[in-house]
C-alpha cells in the first residue's frame, strides 16, 4: 500500500474526519511510522486554539475547550483506552480478570476515577501555559503523545487478536525511530516557521523542550508498556489509547519547567 493511502486509513480511523481510502487498516503495517502526523494535526487544532482562545477566555476554561476538541476531533478514542486501562488496573484478581474488566463495556471506579484525575491535570498544566508559549508547547505535546504511543507498542507485549495487536506486532526498533526522527522533524519545523514567519521569540527559548519531549515519550511509552505487561500479560488498543493520554501530562510539565526558567 501506498504511503498516502496509508495516511488516509490513518487519519480515518485516528480522527472523525471523513476520508475516502481504499483498504484496511491491517494493511498499513509497513508505514505506522507516519503516526507522528496524526499528532500534528491534533496539535495543531490544540495549539492555535489554545493560542487563539487565551486572547478572548480565562485560562482554565480555554484549556477545557481545547482539551474537548482534540477528544472531538480524534472521537474520544484514546480517552475512551483510558478508562478501560483504569478499570483494568484496579480490577481485582489475575491477568485474566483485570483483561476482562478492561473489556467490560460498564465503567468502573477505577476507570472513572483514572480518566478524571489525568483530565483535570492535563487541563490544569495547558491553562498554566503562557499564551505566548500556548503553540510550540500544545503542539509538542500531541505530536509526542503519538510517538509515546508506538514506544508502547514496541515494548509490548501482543495479546494475539485485536487492533492493539496490529500496533505491538508492527512497531519494530526501526519504526519507532522513523517515528521519532519524523516526531522531531514536525516539531523543529514549527518552531522554524513560529520564529522566522511570526517572529515568536519563544521558538528559542523552548527549544530545550524538544529533545527533552522526544526522551520523555519513549520513556514514558517503555513504562506503560513494562506494566501492562507486567499486570495484563500484553499491551493492548486500550493500553495505547491510555499511554497516549498520560504521555501529555511529563510532557506539559516540562514545557512549564522550561517556560519558566
Amino acid at each position: 500500500m501506498g504511503v498516502w493511502n496509508s495516511l488516509k486509513l490513518l487519519l480515518s480511523f485516528f480522527t472523525v474526519i471523513p476520508v475516502r481510502h481504499t483498504g484496511s487498516l491491517s494493511e498499513v503495517a509497513s508505514h505506522l511510522a507516519l503516526i507522528p502526523i496524526i499528532g500534528a494535526i491534533y496539535g495543531l487544532l490544540a495549539g492555535v486554539s489554545l493560542a487563539g482562545m487565551e486572547l478572548l477566555l480565562p485560562s482554565f476554561p480555554s484549556a477545557v475547550l481545547v482539551l474537548f476538541a482534540v477528544n472531538v476531533l480524534n472521537g474520544f478514542l484514546h480517552m475512551d483506552g483510558l478508562i478501560d486501562f483504569g478499570d483494568g488496573l484496579t480490577a481485582i484478581g489475575g491477568k485474566d480478570e483485570k483483561l476482562r474488566a478492561m473489556k467490560d463495556t460498564h465503567i468502573g471506579a477505577g476507570g472513572a476515577s483514572v480518566a478524571i484525575m489525568t483530565v483535570v491535570t492535563s487541563i490544569a498544566l495547558y491553562g498554566s501555559i503562557s499564551q505566548r508559549y500556548a503553540l510550540l508547547s500544545a503542539f509538542t505535546a500531541e505530536v509526542m503523545c503519538m510517538n509515546s504511543m508506538l514506544a508502547c507498542a514496541h515494548a509490548g507485549k501482543p495479546r494475539g487478536s485485536g487492533l492493539g495487536s496490529l500496533f505491538v506486532e508492527n512497531i519494530s526498533l526501526r519504526t519507532l525511530t522513523v517515528s521519532s526522527l519524523l516526531s522531531t522533524a514536525l516539531i523543529t519545523l514549527l518552531f522554524a516557521a513560529s520564529a522566522r514567519f511570526l517572529s515568536i521569540s519563544a521558538s528559542y527559548e523552548l527549544s530545550p523542550l524538544i529533545p527533552v519531549s522526544l526522551t520523555l515519550s519513549i520513556v514514558v511509552g517503555f513504562f506503560i508498556a513494562s506494566l501492562s505487561n507486567r499486570v495484563f500479560g500484553c499491551v493492548t488498543g486500550d493500553v495505547l489509547g491510555a499511554c497516549h493520554e498520560l504521555s501529555r501530562i511529563p510532557i506539559l510539565i516540562v514545557a512549564l519547567v522550561v517556560q519558566f526558567a
